[in-house]
């Protein structure tokens, strides 16, 4: 990202998807093992109209995989429990040259597709819609953890975060 960001006081510098897949009902082997998930996820950006300029896949034992694909635009990541049919998706383009929102929503749509979640979470994020050096927001403090808030309303059964964030 060494070139100029777009002009202008609140000129979005890019979009950013963060998205949980819950009860993805795609075939279990693209969730298990990273020689089946890689190839559709670079064909996926290849259809979206991006450029793929590297790629990194990691096959977890027995199964499970985490997995990049850096972009021109920016990049994909992807990471899946297989036992909780659940995946964790993040999705980046930048807007340097050119709107590429567009390409963005063509990937989000496309790994929708491929992995068929019944109950999709996506949130869009529009990223460096504000100006450089100027901070708006006072710094961000750790506040209690999910296992700290479980405890306080009564919940003491063991906390599985993939399972009980999925209905």
């Amino acid at each position: 990202m060494n070139a100029a960001l777009s002009n202008g006081p609140g000129a979005s510098r890019g979009s950013h998807w963060v998205m949980d897949f819950c009860d993805c009902r795609c075939e279990a082997h693209l969730l298990s093992l990273a020689q089946a998930l890689q190839g559709p996820c670079l064909a996926a950006c290849r259809h979206a109209g991006m450029q793929v300029v590297g790629e990194r896949f990691h096959q977890f034992m027995p199964e499970g995989v985490t997995g990049t694909v850096l972009l021109a635009e920016s990049h994909l990541a992807i990471h899946t429990w297989p036992e909780s049919r659940f995946v964790a998706l993040d999705v980046y383009v930048c807007d340097f040259s050119s709107n590429n929102r567009h390409k963005g929503m063509a990937l989000v749509e496309a790994m929708t597709g491929l992995l068929r979640p019944a109950h999709p979470h996506v949130h869009e994020l529009s990223r460096g819609s504000v100006r450089i050096g100027r901070q708006v927001s006072a710094p961000l403090q750790q506040g209690p953890s999910m296992v700290d808030v479980c405890r306080t309303v009564g919940l003491h059964q063991a906390i599985h975060p993939v399972r009980d964030l999925c209905p």
